[in-house]
């Protein structure tokens, strides 16, 4: 792809994971910046990590402000089991794997499955603040959240 933005859920905006890798003996960091003529923002990748469980758990962190509130969801691996639980109203969709898949209205305190594969990408907005979201999936997700 000539970009990595992901712009809302649409299928089109699926498949832009990026995986990044190096030797054990040789780690390294990765910083993401990204520019707008409105905007800019920068964070830190860190590496995910496997841990001896069968549920990973996240939440959303976003700060109440007039813009969109975002929590992007990155699958590390396939078959990715992921529940959404949303503290806003939000349209998902159905099936992510399908690209004319129905959206559907999650109301606050909702839930909704779906499977990702490796790196592809879902992205949850909403308009008001999304901090809270309960994220849970059976394999390790890159979580990243904020506002637009």
């Amino acid at each position: 792809p000539t970009s990595f933005q992901v712009r809302d859920s649409g299928y089109e905006y699926r498949n832009l994971g990026l995986h990044i890798t190096s030797l054990p003996t040789n780690p390294i960091t990765v910083l993401v910046i990204g520019y707008t003529e409105h905007t800019t923002m920068t964070y830190v990748a860190h590496p995910y990590l496997e841990q001896l469980t069968t549920a990973y758990t996240y939440y959303g962190v976003s700060a109440e402000t007039p813009l969109t509130s975002q929590v992007l969801l990155i699958s590390c691996r396939d078959y990715t089991t992921v529940t959404i639980t949303p503290t806003q109203h939000v349209f998902l969709p159905q099936n992510p794997q399908l690209f004319d898949s129905i959206y559907l209205d999650i109301s606050a305190g909702g839930s909704h499955t779906v499977t990702l594969h490796e790196m592809q990408s879902l992205l949850i907005n909403s308009p008001f603040d999304l901090t809270g979201t309960k994220i849970v999936s059976n394999h390790p997700l890159t979580v990243i959240s904020g506002n637009e």
